[in-house]
């Protein structure tokens, strides 16, 4: 319903229109990437005050790169090397569903209920086994926040482990991550 609102010029974003055809006829030219959490409750552009075209946000469960490889890793090199950015951003959020998933099974070893699932807590499950090692007897809401902050720094490691685009512009600081 909201992109048949949106193709007859009626759309709640449509006072941005000249905006968004400018930016389908000129490319785009991306300030940074950023590396979210595909949860609908954490919307990159808008924490960022951006427009869009301003980022090249990629997004997955739990800002997560799976075992560093594929897609995502993929994305982030095509905006270094074909859009010239030279700044990426991990993000990490409050409350974030997979890594409270994942928190949860390294307490509970219960697992997943499906294998695509039980990749995205594999993808996080170093953070949250360090969190809970960390602090045992925490309540799950800290073990949780301090998951979060360790799975930012995770994927940045994924990031300069599996990607020589990225691991080379850091090094001669001509990206910043």
């Amino acid at each position: 319903v909201g992109n048949r609102r949106y193709i007859k010029g009626a759309g709640e974003g449509q006072g941005q229109n000249y905006v968004l055809k400018a930016l389908a006829g000129g490319g785009q030219l991306p300030a940074a990437i950023v590396l979210g959490c595909a949860d609908s409750r954490a919307p990159v552009e808008i924490y960022f005050d951006m427009q869009p075209g301003d980022l090249f946000v990629l997004r997955t469960a739990g800002n997560t790169i799976e075992g560093g490889f594929g897609g995502l890793l993929g994305s982030a090199e095509y905006a270094i090397a074909v859009l010239k950015t030279k700044l990426i951003v991990v993000t990490g959020h409050t409350l974030c569903g997979a890594v409270t998933a994942t928190v949860k099974e390294v307490l509970s070893k219960e697992g997943m209920p499906t294998e695509n699932l039980g990749i995205v807590v594999d993808n996080i499950r170093a953070a949250a086994e360090m969190a809970v090692e960390t602090w045992p007897d925490a309540p799950l809401v800290q073990q949780v926040q301090l998951a979060t902050k360790l799975n930012v720094f995770e994927a940045i490691k994924k990031m300069m482990t599996h990607s020589t685009i990225i691991r080379d512009g850091v090094a001669s600081e001509e990206l910043m991550l």
